[in-house]
């Protein structure tokens, strides 16, 4: 059923993945990679003499921003029912395209490293036992769609950088900043209605899913929760979630985040809740305190 420029969100099904395409599954190690990148970037703007005042004013910004803040705002984007326990429980992830070559599916998309290009089936492999999203752009003609695909592949090579907050800038790519960019390229149509690419924030995969602009038309479960089940399955009910006393003897992190895998109780807000509760706040140091006061 693909569409040249259909987009494609994999998602891991137990695991947070704040801003590269593969988790590390530990809060204290995204964190540190977060802030290193953070000063690297800061560092390059404060040595350019030409730094423009755009860049400038984005340097200010950032240097404020604590990796919580930004956890919270680029993973958030929270909808009615939803919730997070800031670590391991699954929002966002990544975003791709798809093309045809030699009438086969293939794939474009911004990865650590650089933009490529892989065959779908190949690109599946990669994703192991992800769950992948599947949804299309709305209103586009057919030429407009190769043009899409067009643009995005006429960077492949291009560097990753997910610090390139320009979202019209050529010079690097983040997942969600190609497909817009490709698309706006294309069509003039910004897929979160402004077009005025400079930005002081990322434009994340999530927000893209919820886009008015976006069709899906493969959905495997809640996008934005920390469950997903296919609609057809079934809960098992249960009056309070259940522990497998086997998560004593894991690390602390990987204890919460299989906690709320495998709880089985039709109230997630209570499962996460007590997830926390039991393996969050003091229990590990750098788990957020989610606990009810």
């Amino acid at each position: 059923a693909f569409q040249p420029g259909d987009i494609l969100w994999p998602r891991h099904p137990d695991q947070y993945i704040p801003y590269g395409t593969q988790p590390t599954g530990t809060f204290k190690k995204d964190r540190a990679d977060w802030e290193q990148e953070k000063q690297r970037f800061l560092a390059r703007v404060k040595k350019e003499p030409r730094a423009s005042d755009y860049d400038r004013a984005l340097a200010a910004r950032l240097e404020q921003l604590t990796f919580e803040r930004f956890h919270e705002r680029y993973v958030g984007d929270q909808g009615e029912g939803e919730l997070t326990a800031k670590g391991w429980i699954p929002y966002v992830g990544h975003v791709a395209m798809v093309f045809f070559k030699d009438g086969q599916p293939w794939v474009v998309e911004a990865i650590p490293g650089k933009v490529r290009t892989i065959a779908y089936e190949e690109w599946l492999k990669e994703r192991g036992y992800e769950y992948v999203w599947h949804g299309r752009i709305r209103g586009l003609t057919d030429a407009q769609r190769v043009h899409m695909v067009a643009e995005a592949i006429r960077h492949e090579t291009t560097p990753y950088e997910f610090w390139n907050f320009n979202l019209g800038d050529e010079g690097g790519f983040y997942c969600s900043k190609l497909v817009w960019y490709a698309l706006f390229r294309a069509s003039g149509v910004a897929l979160d209605d402004d077009p005025e690419p400079r930005r002081f924030f990322w434009y994340s995969p999530k927000q893209m899913f919820r886009s008015r602009h976006i069709q899906v038309l493969y959905s495997p479960g809640d996008y934005g929760t920390a469950s997903v089940e296919s609609p057809s399955s079934t809960r098992q009910a249960a009056d309070r979630p259940t522990f497998d006393k086997s998560l004593e003897g894991m690390r602390c992190d990987v204890r919460f985040a299989t906690c709320v895998k495998t709880c089985r109780t039709p109230d997630l807000e209570r499962c996460v809740q007590s997830c926390c509760c039991r393996f969050g706040g003091g229990a590990c140091p750098e788990a957020p305190n989610c606990c009810s006061r």
